[in-house]
């Protein structure tokens, strides 16, 4: 790990960054059993916390803490729900979008009627397959789902919701 305060004086002053107190660099080793190195990645941080008060660990902490929300959030909302892609002209309207793919991801994660083990785009599939369940897990009462599910009946349901699958999940 690499510290500086003099390159957080210049971010703060000319690029901009008002609270940038320090700068730091983390370095990341992945290698194989045998030794060979597989990756090396570099990340690059700016923080407003005090560079006599924060220890080494609790900055390693705190780069490792931003890149798990980055894994765990935005990369399943980019990748899975391809959000980068959704586009919106009218304004406002790409704010909600997101809002709701969060809350959707919030809702799988939290719910305790999936094996922990189950991630969260099987979660999704198997709810997509059962809108009943879905309505459930919202928190709609069986009795509720079961009537909103009546109000479609008849209608053609569609494909199912991801098309390279031909059974549903567990």
């Amino acid at each position: 790990m690499w510290v500086d305060i003099e390159v957080a004086e210049y971010i703060r002053d000319h690029l901009g960054f008002p609270d940038a107190r320090l700068a730091f660099r983390l370095d990341r080793e992945l290698r194989h059993p045998n030794g060979q190195r597989v990756l090396g990645e570099t990340r690059y941080f700016i923080s407003n916390l005090d560079p006599d008060e924060v220890s080494p660990e609790e900055l390693m902490g705190n780069g490792r803490g931003h890149w798990g929300v980055e894994n765990s959030l935005h990369f399943i909302k980019d990748r899975w729900w391809d959000e980068d892609r959704h586009y919106m002209k009218r304004p406002g309207l790409a704010v909600v979008l997101a809002g709701m793919v969060t809350w959707s991801l919030a809702l799988l994660r939290s719910s305790d009627r999936f094996p922990a083990d189950v991630p969260m785009r099987g979660r999704a599939d198997r709810l997509c397959w059962d809108p009943q369940e879905a309505l459930t897990v919202i928190g709609l009462s069986p009795a509720v789902a079961a009537a909103v599910d009546t109000l479609g009946a008849g209608a053609d349901p569609g494909p199912p919701c991801n098309k390279h699958r031909l059974d549903p999940p567990l």
